[in-house]
Formats: structure tokens, sequence, C-alpha cells
């Protein structure tokens, strides 16, 4: 029999007996099925792809550019550049868009002061564009200050193909005179589902508590003022909206429409101790909530096919059971986990089936103890192939010895040397 043959013949015969046995290999996940120009689901905590669809093309955003502009107010009033409290007055041109009834908007008056909060909160609920640059103007002092700002973080999270010109996601000939010097009327900001799905992720890590603005489904905007207004949240699948659903608890995030954009949603949902980011641009069918519906489905989708298990300490993980030893009376010592891990992976998959695989090898040499750090090694599925977004990299956890081993005889030493050597030149 040939090598080749021969190699076939193992590969069936261990399909077999997987079969035989109730143990079937993990296939990879089928890409998403969603109608939809791109999609992407990720964990929220490790960034791990679970379903994706045409996700690193760059297309028209509209208002979920407004998620950048929010992560660069809540960055500055951490670093305390800006407070809740403090004010900012409109221009003639954003008190001009803020009242125009083709856009979202909340109207602004020349002349009157707003909180950074109450502007913060029409800019998520309502998607109000006057009130987000007005924002970027307190943080930078101008949109031109402000939209660099937004490039430099995004290139800072290691976006690169990203095209940001305004910090609302307007047409450019809707802002007027706040247009980005050098673009064009036409010019839109532009970036991948991938790359939404990280902004996602690192506003929601970084300040958690934007879930409870995005999660809002009705408040009065400038109350007691002659510019009160009732917002309602776009998001027509929070709790109370058209299309809540009781198995489906999302809290976020937001929506984006245009001409060119289409009906995008960037939704998050936390259920079974998995909070997953979607993201849905240029949703496709003849129904109005079509973002919504396609949003729902690859969320259901994701919870069928993924789960989140933890790796409890002291487990011997697959395929780095065992650390080398040198010097020792065995050459082989087990090593396991030495602290809970997190992991998500197919449903298929247990804490048992998890596989692991050397990221970090110390070098051991007897006597050695108990407990001594072996290395780290990173967890996954067998057969997984999807990745992470951006930086994001599969979960490593440190492994330890969990024996003690003597120094072995000086003359086994030496004849288990000389085999080594002379295996080496064979």
């Amino acid at each position: 029999m040939s090598v080749i043959k021969w190699k076939r013949f193992i590969v069936a015969a261990v399909i077999a007996l997987a079969t035989l046995v109730g143990v079937a290999p993990h296939p990879a996940q089928a890409e998403t099925t969603i109608d939809a120009k791109a999609a992407i689901a990720i964990d929220a905590q490790s960034g791990k792809i679970l379903a994706a669809n045409n996700a690193s093309a760059p297309l028209p955003i509209a208002s979920m550019s407004k998620l950048v502009s929010i992560y660069l107010v809540r960055e500055a009033i951490k670093a305390g550049r800006l407070q809740w409290t403090d004010t900012a007055t409109p221009d003639a041109n954003l008190v001009k868009i803020s009242r125009n009834k083709a856009l979202s908007n909340v109207a602004l008056s020349a002349n009157t002061k707003y909180t950074v909060r109450t502007l913060y909160e029409a800019s998520l609920i309502e998607s109000a564009n006057a009130a987000v640059m007005l924002l970027g103007n307190a943080v930078a002092g101008n949109q031109t200050k402000f939209v660099a700002m937004m490039n430099a973080k995004l290139k800072e999270w290691g976006i690169t193909d990203a095209h940001i010109v305004n910090a609302s996601g307007l047409v450019n000939k809707e802002i007027g005179p706040d247009k980005l010097a050098g673009t064009s009327d036409t010019d839109e900001n532009q970036m991948s589902a991938s790359d939404m799905a990280q902004v996602a992720q690192h506003l929601i890590a970084d300040f958690p508590d934007v879930l409870t603005t995005t999660a809002t489904r009705q408040l009065t905007f400038a109350k007691g003022t002659s510019d009160q207004a009732e917002m309602t949240s776009w998001n027509l699948l929070l709790k109370g909206q058209k299309d809540y659903e009781a198995d489906l608890p999302v809290d976020g995030l937001k929506t984006g429409t245009g001409d060119k954009a289409g009906d995008c949603f960037v939704g998050t949902v936390n259920k079974a101790g998995m909070r997953v980011i979607t993201v849905v641009m240029h949703a496709n069918g003849k129904q109005s909530d079509r973002r919504f519906i396609q949003t729902a489905k690859l969320m259901k989708q994701v919870y069928a096919d993924w789960h989140a298990i933890t790796i409890p300490a002291g487990t011997r993980i697959s395929g780095a059971k065992t650390a080398k030893l040198v010097r020792g009376t065995i050459t082989r010592v087990p090593v396991a986990t030495m602290a809970a891990t997190r992991v998500v992976v197919p449903t298929t998959v247990t804490a048992q089936t998890v596989l692991g695989q050397w990221v970090q090898r110390h070098e051991l040499s007897a006597p050695l103890a108990r407990g001594t750090v072996a290395g780290a090694i990173s967890l996954a599925a067998d057969g997984e192939a999807r990745g992470y977004v951006g930086a994001n990299q599969p979960p490593r956890v440190a492994v330890q010895t969990t024996r003690r081993v003597k120094k072995g005889n000086p003359f086994v030493l030496i004849w288990r040397g000389v085999q080594e050597y002379f295996g080496d030149l064979f």
C-alpha cells in the first residue's frame, strides 16, 4: 500500500471509529445565511468570530458612526477633560441641521446651552445628528479636529481601512460648512462589518454602562424647556418595541440608515453567559424592519451553534497534557491548568474535548516540584478556523506540573542521552 493510500485509510478509520463511539469531528461553522450585504457576529468578551459573511468589505455605515464619536466623548469624560454637567451651545449651522426634518434629530435652539449628558442621550436614543456633532465640538473644539481624533482612535485599534469624514454618519452634503476640507459633497463614512464589531466591543468593554442608555426605549429630551421632545429608540428589538422577542434580551446598540448604507444595525444581546455583538449592513427584504429581522435571525443562529464554557482549574487539556522534562526519572511530566478559563466553542464541544496548543514553554529540569509553572497554552475546539476580530487572540491559560519528579539515575540519563544522540543522527 502506498503512503498516500495508507494515510487515507487511517483518516477513514478514525472517522469511522468516531462515528461508532458517538464522537463526531467538529466541523467549521457554516457561513451565516443572513440576507444582507455584510454581516458578522462575535463574542463580546473574547472577540471570537462566530459567524461572518463579507465581513471585511468596507461599506457605508451611516449613523453607526456615532459609536466612534460616543467612545471619544466617554474617553474625554473619563480623563476629566469633559464633565456630564458641562454645557455646549450650537452654532447657526448645527441649529439648521437639527431642524432638518429629513434627518434624525432633536431640535436645538440658538443661544441655548445643552448638557453633555442630554446630548449624549439624544445621540444614542434618537440618533440625533446635530447633537453628536455638538458633542464633537465640546471634545475637540471643532469638527475637523474631532474627525481627526476619530481616525486616530480607529488606527490605535488596528482599524486601517476605515474612511471617516464626519462625526454623525451623514452624507457630507447634509452638514454644510462643517464638511471636512478636501472631501466631496457625496463623501460619507465607511467601515467593514468586522471593524464595526470591534468598535462596539471596545465601547462595551471600556464603558459598559453605555448599555443603560442604549437599552432605553423612551426618554424626554430637554425636559421643562421649549425644546422638550419625546425620544423613542430606533432599535425595534428592545423590550416594548415591535420586534422584541422574550428569548433575545437585546440591550443595544445603534442603527444606521442611508441611501447607500441601506438599513444597518449594530446589535448586542446577553444570554446564557455569552454577550454577542452582531453587525448587519444593508439588510435586504421588503419589510421596513428588515435589519431587525435579520439581526434576530443571526443572534438565534449564533446561540444555536455556540456556547461559552468554563474550563476548571486543574484540568488536563488534550494536546497539552504533558511537558518535556530533562534529567528526570521520566521524560514527560503531566500538567494541568492553573486557573479557570472561559472559552467559546461550538455547542457540540465540552470542557473535556477542548484542545490546547503550547504558546509558551518553560525549561523543566529534575528534581522538579509539584506545581512548577510549565508554560502557557491556548484553548480552542478542533477544526475551528474562524479567528478573532482585531488584535483579539484565543484564550490562554498557564499550566503547572501535577506531580514531583526526582532526578534520574546517572546511568539511565547517560543511556537516554546516547539514544537521543543517535536518534538525531538517523
